[in-house]
């Protein structure tokens, strides 16, 4: 028989094994070296140089900062945040720098009546005992368009002792607040001028235990405001429902609960509030008595209806 030819000898199975280990021990060798250079990328002792790496070496890179990070907190950069805001440029509208003059006006006037005069009880009025936290509403509504992340809690606020206010870029008020999550370090300091321009100064490192929820006790007109659907009918859960569709993507990830509420029992109680308020007296027979005389001038207005037919009574006092 004659010799084995050469081509018999390369693809026998022997040579495929050959062939296939020296391909594998290419990949791990190629795998060995990426690591090897992120390693060395990653060290304290690292080399310089100026070798550009490749998208497959940045991949590495990217997984090995993933795999240091802590999976169970939400972080976000201030240093982002605080370039957000100076992008933004805040301006606070027309309308809110009304109200926050009309609060300052008022702040002030008490606070000269409390240094001349002493209150006596014929003085005292419920209404005016409420501390008037509108400023924190309005606000509110403005640091969040650079910071939708962080539940604030405000810890001091500061108006100008100017008699008269401009539009101009002279001091107006100013604020500190701080986060409320426990782990977050997060606070600023704002500064509104005359023109309404607000500028935030944001410190501290933001950090979230994922599954902590706060929110901002809901009061003044955001309070008035949900009293309405209730007043209309609606029931707790489904204004619970509408808040929740309200929440943004930051809201969700941060744990950040501002437009919904603590808990469900917050929006339960303000609907209990507005019940109350349909109230048109504290006694119940004589609450639907009032209603119904409003109603019926609403319903039957003393003039002729055409087509009216009959009359259906639901009335119980009838």
């Amino acid at each position: 028989m004659p010799p084995t030819s050469s081509s018999s000898v390369i693809n026998s199975p022997k040579s495929k094994d050959v062939d296939s280990t020296s391909k594998n021990s290419s990949d791990v060798n190629l795998v060995s070296r990426l690591f090897a250079q992120a390693k060395n990328a990653l060290s304290p002792t690292k080399t310089t140089d100026h070798t550009v790496i490749n998208d497959e070496q940045k991949n590495v890179l990217t997984f090995l900062q993933r795999q240091d990070q802590d999976s169970s907190t939400f972080t976000r950069d201030i240093d982002e945040i605080q370039q957000i805001e100076r992008e933004k440029a805040i301006v606070i509208s027309q309308n809110d720098m009304d109200k926050l003059k009309q609060f300052r006006e008022d702040y002030l006037q008490k606070k000269s009546q409390k240094n001349t005069t002493a209150d006596t009880f014929d003085d005292l009025d419920t209404q005016n005992k409420k501390r008037n936290l509108e400023w924190i509403i309005v606000l509110d509504r403005h640091i969040k368009q650079s910071n939708d992340y962080c539940v604030f809690v405000y810890e001091r606020h500061h108006f100008t002792n100017q008699t008269t206010i401009g539009n101009t870029d002279r001091f107006f008020m100013s604020a500190d607040a701080h986060c409320k999550f426990d782990s977050c370090t997060c606070e600023f300091h704002a500064i509104i001028s005359e023109n309404g321009r607000l500028e935030v100064d944001y410190s501290g490192k933001i950090v979230h235990r994922k599954g902590e929820h706060h929110a901002r006790p809901i009061r003044g007109s955001r309070r008035e405001e949900l009293q309405q659907f209730p007043m209309l009918g609606a029931t707790p859960g489904a204004v619970h429902l509408q808040q929740l569709k309200l929440l943004s993507v930051d809201n969700k990830e941060a744990g950040n609960r501002n437009v919904v509420g603590s808990s469900r029992s917050v929006i339960r109680k303000i609907s209990s509030e507005a019940n109350v308020k349909l109230h048109r007296d504290d006694d119940l027979d004589k609450s639907l008595r009032e209603l119904k005389v409003e109603q019926a001038k609403k319903i039957f207005p003393g003039e002729v209806i055409p087509g009216y037919l009959q009359e259906i009574i639901t009335d119980p006092f009838r």
